[in-house]
């Protein structure tokens, strides 16, 4: 495998990190039938962090992804936005935004690409990519000929 360029996956789209923009453009592009792999640099899957606001533009694609419902049950609507300065309100408007823990809505992105057969490969922290031959090469010194590269890191 060293020095080697792996063919294996000549005709998938190599996703470069599997957070939350790795595995949503995972989703879409197994849901739409498009062969992909997720190259992750870390040893295991994991995300932390506090919480994240999910803008009608987020929630659109959530719901084209079928989750929906699931993003519901996990978050919590914002019809108002307020811009605070210690006790002095600066600015209010109304929103539409869904808040929840960065880690519930890991978890729902992460079952969702494992439902469609998602593969992930751990230990493979990008070194670089070649684009005029379609190869990633990894610290670890493996190298792969991709169709596409998506970087989400």
């Amino acid at each position: 495998m060293h020095n080697v360029v792996m063919e294996k996956y000549k005709d998938h789209i190599a996703i470069i990190g599997s957070g939350i923009a790795g595995l949503t453009i995972g989703c879409i592009l197994l849901k739409e039938g498009v062969p992909s792999v997720i190259f992750e640099k870390h040893s295991e899957l994991g995300s932390h962090g506090a919480g994240i606001s999910l803008s009608p533009n987020a929630l659109r694609v959530l719901r084209y992804m079928g989750l929906k419902d699931e993003v519901e049950k996990i978050s919590k609507l914002t019809l108002t936005t307020r811009i605070l300065d210690n006790t002095k309100t600066l600015y209010t408007s109304s929103s539409n935004v869904r808040t929840t823990s960065r880690e519930m809505l890991y978890k729902i992105l992460l079952n969702k690409y494992e439902s469609y057969g998602g593969k992930i490969i751990y230990n493979h922290e990008l070194r670089a990519i070649d684009s005029d031959s379609s190869k990633v090469f990894f610290l670890n010194n493996s190298n792969f000929l991709v169709k596409h590269v998506i970087a989400c890191d």
